[in-house]
């Protein structure tokens, strides 16, 4: 079960602008949770295009873009979130690419009806302004998220500037970016990428302290092998580090994953609480996960994400990262490539279907 803990950090950011219908909403969910016990959407990832101003080493999107393909248009988001919230949804998270350079952000927020939920960006924090933030703040955006992605070992940025991010400055333009958010009053995040080579850096403990005098949440993003870390399973955390970071956060509350995120139940919410919708319409379980379920252009949503509930793989909340913590089910990523198919791959493509369906037994009598 979610602790306590977790519970009250999550509504003291819905509680910073209260949304009377927000929290409405909210109270309804859980209630229906409660009762039900039956999986209920809760968030959904919002891509609004894959463009960005750097070239990250971590980028996950990066096996996704597909500049032939066509993208959502503002109105399209429109439609997605209706059907998003007739799940269940309270919570957009607008992302890209680099969503603050998008030129139709502040329309797909309108269209997100940030009176009825809870609006948040994650940004890179590079190309801000408080200017931004003020009027992001009067259109109805709840909180930022500021990416710092994944920090290195020692305080010494020029490799990270120039290798990691590929942007110089990168890392004090993202704090500066994360005291002006909380000057507009949005509420801030912060957010951080652990792997193997950066579990016990000095720069990570830092960042805890950090958060905490920016009275900042700090997530957690675990290394995945996807994306332009493709098959890098080197950087991925092994039992001890995961141990480690299990400590830190219990240590301090203000540390988190998205395991701590969901309506009940602490582990893995992909597909049954949470989805990501690129800029094209394909429905995965997480950005993480590069699998389609569905696109949403071609038929509901409801349909799509019922579908990805009936998978054995994604019926219960796994206790680890099924795509940063576990080999066997990354195979998915190896049938890809010997298949010579982009991702997302489709859930139907037979070898996938027989690992989603079939691992589920394997991993749980482990």
């Amino acid at each position: 079960m979610i602790q306590y803990k977790s519970l009250l950090t999550n509504a003291r950011y819905m509680m910073n602008h209260p949304k009377p219908k927000l929290i409405a909403r909210t109270v309804k969910g859980y209630a229906a949770t409660i009762i039900s016990r039956k999986p209920r959407l809760r968030y959904a990832d919002i891509i609004v295009h894959y463009g960005c101003n750097m070239q990250c080493e971590h980028c996950s999107c990066e096996s996704l873009k597909d500049d032939s393909r066509r993208r959502l248009n503002p109105a399209e988001w429109g439609d997605v979130a209706k059907q998003c919230s007739a799940l269940g949804v309270l919570t957009f998270g607008v992302q890209g690419g680099e969503p603050l350079i998008y030129k139709d952000l502040e329309e797909v927020i309108h269209n997100l009806d940030p009176n009825e939920n809870f609006i948040s960006i994650k940004t890179n924090g590079t190309v801000a302004s408080k200017e931004l933030f003020d009027k992001l703040r009067k259109i109805g955006v709840d909180s930022i998220t500021v990416g710092f992605g994944p920090v290195p070992n020692e305080y010494d940025f020029s490799d990270y500037d120039k290798i990691s991010r590929k942007l110089k400055d990168a890392f004090s333009l993202s704090l500066r970016t994360v005291k002006m958010i909380g000057e507009s009053g949005i509420k801030p995040m912060m957010s951080v990428v652990i792997g193997r080579h950066n579990i016990g850096s000095n720069v990570f403990r830092g960042m805890i302290n950090l958060a905490k005098e920016c009275d900042s949440v700090l997530t957690c993003a675990l290394a995945v092998p996807v994306g332009a870390w493709e098959l890098n399973y080197d950087i991925m955390l092994n039992d001890s580090d995961r141990k480690y970071l299990n400590w830190i956060m219990r240590e301090n509350p203000h540390v988190r994953t998205d395991f701590q995120t969901n309506w009940l139940v602490e582990g893995c919410g992909a597909l049954k609480e949470k989805i990501y919708i690129s800029p094209y319409g394909d429905v995965l379980p997480c950005p993480f996960i590069q699998i389609s379920f569905g696109n949403i252009l071609e038929e509901p949503l409801e349909i799509i994400w019922k579908r990805g509930c009936q998978v054995k793989a994604f019926s219960e909340y796994a206790p680890v990262c099924l795509a940063a913590e576990d080999r066997k089910f990354l195979s998915y990523l190896e049938i890809s490539i010997n298949k010579g198919k982009k991702l997302p791959i489709s859930y139907n493509d037979p070898d996938i279907q027989s690992l989603l369906n079939t691992y589920h037994k394997e991993r749980i009598n482990e």
